[in-house]
């Protein structure tokens, strides 16, 4: 039997990377981020949590992410995978 695989430490940076993006984004079109979770129909919490990488919305709101701040279909993905 393998050894269970700990978490990749790539996996934080990648959650990370993501909520930075969030946050420039969020920040250039000068949203609050209550503004941001009202758009996503989503408690203020989850905002703070995606922005403090604590939260990967890749899946789960990734197209009402880039939909609220304007970005192009795939962007929150490829924030992850690159520096913001």
């Amino acid at each position: 039997m393998r050894p269970l695989r700990e978490r990749e430490p790539s996996a934080a940076w990648s959650t990370a990377r993501i909520g930075a993006a969030v946050r420039v984004h969020r920040v250039n079109l000068e949203l609050s981020r209550t503004d941001l979770a009202e758009r996503l129909e989503v408690p203020v919490e989850t905002v703070i949590a995606i922005e403090d990488g604590e939260y990967d919305p890749r899946l789960a709101l990734a197209p009402r992410l880039e939909a609220a701040l304007d970005l192009a279909p795939g962007s929150i993905a490829a924030a992850g995978r690159s520096a913001a």
